[in-house]
């Protein structure tokens, strides 16, 4: 886990007092944040997603880079608790949801926290914040979102059906019978490292690099934590709030896949075409 000097306490309790920013105010947002960032990106669009994944609380005093797959609830839940002083009590049946764990992830809807680009916040604001982000081991990610690309086929949703259907287009995948299987897991790799070929298609968040979520050199964060190491570092994020977490929040693991790296047993070989793949993410965990 690495640390540098944060700006001050963080708790102030506020919450946003005008809806989340709309078509035309998040073009305008875009336009103030792109003459800021342009030379850190590529693409407008790049910059826009990477804003999308960035949520905020009215202070602007902190900032979160959400990467899928990391322990994103269990954060979002710590930090709705470290700035209210209140747990997510809200129970949210969304059908075309593959998690059943959604509520932490309706926050920005709701209007308590939201992306960059749905708030009034200036470039300036978010340079000044504390910023902080998650990375989890790039094998456990792998297996743990080819597990949840597999649940989402069993339940049938519409979330991860654009993956799923382009997986068995451009791999051959069939999800009744390669889901939850070593060979399928090896087709999903397949399937990765056609897609990072293909600039104009983005990768879902879900299976893509940790890097191409929240590239450290841009986000440029003060405290990253692991998730093999969550209550490590939610202890570390309270101090920042001064505040205490409750043991029942500070130690609970929201939305976790049962032990990813034991339901498929991995070879070597496979281990390393993971680590290849995912050179970036590996070299920036192992620095943690």
């Amino acid at each position: 886990m690495t640390s540098q000097t944060p700006p001050p306490p963080l708790r102030t309790g506020r919450l946003f007092r005008h809806p989340p920013l709309r078509r035309a105010g998040r073009e305008r947002a875009a336009q103030a944040y792109w003459a800021a960032y342009q030379d850190r990106f590529e693409k407008h669009a790049d910059m826009v997603a990477w804003l999308d994944a960035i949520t905020m609380p009215a202070s602007g005093n902190w900032v979160y880079g959400r990467i899928p797959k990391t322990g994103t609830n269990s954060v979002l839940a710590a930090l709705h608790q470290l700035e209210f002083g209140a747990p997510i009590s809200t129970s949210i049946s969304e059908e075309n949801n593959t998690s059943p764990d959604t509520a932490p992830h309706h926050l920005d809807e709701a209007g308590v926290f939201m992306s960059t680009l749905q708030t009034q916040h200036t470039p300036a604001v978010l340079e000044n914040a504390f910023r902080f982000t998650v990375l989890r081991d790039p094998v456990k990610r792998a297996l743990s979102s080819f597990l949840y690309l597999g649940r989402s086929h069993v339940l049938a949703t519409r979330q991860l059906a654009p993956v799923r259907l382009r997986m068995s287009a451009e791999t051959g995948f069939d999800w009744n019978k390669d889901a939850h299987t070593r060979k399928g897991f090896e087709m999903m790799l397949d399937f990765i490292e056609s897609m990072q070929s293909i600039s104009r298609l983005r990768l879902d968040r879900h299976i893509a690099p940790q890097t191409a979520s929240m590239d450290p050199s841009i986000f440029r964060p003060h405290l990253t934590g692991r998730t093999e190491e969550m209550g490590s570092f939610l202890a570390q994020l309270s101090d920042h709030f001064g505040a205490e977490l409750p043991q029942k929040i500070a130690k609970s693991k929201r939305n976790q896949t049962p032990k990813p790296e034991t339901a498929i047993r991995l070879t070597k070989a496979i281990r390393s075409r993971v680590e290849t793949i995912f050179a970036a993410d590996m070299e920036w965990y192992d620095s943690l």
